[in-house]
């Protein structure tokens, strides 16, 4: 009876020892596999996000219909990427507390440093999509005055001058990105010109003063003619933030 205990014993043992080293092997294995699927994952993830915003950032932006089909997918895709970014470098439970081994830290490391590159192109795209708003929201307002005549009728000239004044309290009372505050500093300096120029042609105009409403007609030509300085502004500020998102996008990919 003894014997036969043992043996069961010894059975027992022999069949412990090769249950944990089966599960042993089996758990190395599945770590192994969700490693290589966890790099396999964000190389991929790095390469799919190049892809889109690469497709993205190639659309045209000429027209505003344009502009805004640009402007809303931007703004899809750096949802998309915040949400992704919080997800792409998370582990298995089951496999986290290996990460401080030789071969697994690296992996990880290289998924933070894509993750950490990535994030930056999605802050100054974040950027970009603040000053395009800002942007579109003060073109749409600009191309309304701009249908206006060059030389309006004197009749609509109190209207017309009315109208840029009002204009110019809109873009100063405009709330704006940090990114756009150059640009509307040159409209309110440029739009306030042009309203001066009204207000100093209807003043020369009522008062019958010959010299002084041709002094004033003039002024009025180059203070319109002025608004290409705000053209000019928004290239450069435009040109600037491209340069900044280039840069974040070379560090990414």
């Amino acid at each position: 009876m003894n014997r036969i205990i043992r043996i069961k014993r010894k059975w027992l043992i022999v069949g412990t020892v090769t249950f944990l080293v089966v599960l042993a092997l089996a758990y190395a294995l599945y770590s192994m596999q969700a490693w290589r699927g966890y790099e396999r994952d964000y190389i991929a993830w790095q390469a799919t996000t190049k892809s889109e915003l690469t497709s993205v950032l190639s659309l045209p932006a000429t027209s505003p219909k344009e502009h805004e089909r640009k402007l809303s997918k931007l703004e899809s895709i750096v949802a998309d990427l915040k949400v992704q970014k919080s997800k792409v470098c998370s582990d298995d439970s089951l496999i986290g507390w290996q990460a401080f081994f030789q071969g697994v830290d690296t992996v990880k490391k290289q998924c933070h440093s894509v993750s950490s590159k990535i994030d930056g192109v999605v802050a100054e795209l974040g950027v970009i999509i603040s000053y395009l708003t800002n942007e579109h929201t003060f073109a749409t307002s600009l191309a309304k005055l701009s249908t206006q005549p060059a030389q309006p009728d004197e009749k609509t000239w109190d209207q017309v001058a009315g109208t840029w004044r009002k204009f110019g309290v809109d873009v100063a009372a405009m709330k704006v990105d940090a990114s756009f505050e150059s640009t509307k500093k040159v409209a309110i300096t440029v739009v306030t010109g042009v309203d001066t120029a009204w207000q100093e042609l209807l003043a020369a105009h009522g008062a019958k003063d010959k010299a002084r409403f041709v002094k004033a007609r003039s002024g009025l030509a180059v203070a319109y003619a002025a608004l290409t300085t705000i053209t000019a502004e928004n290239d450069k500020q435009v040109a600037s933030l491209d340069k900044k998102l280039t840069k974040a996008y070379n560090a990414a990919f």
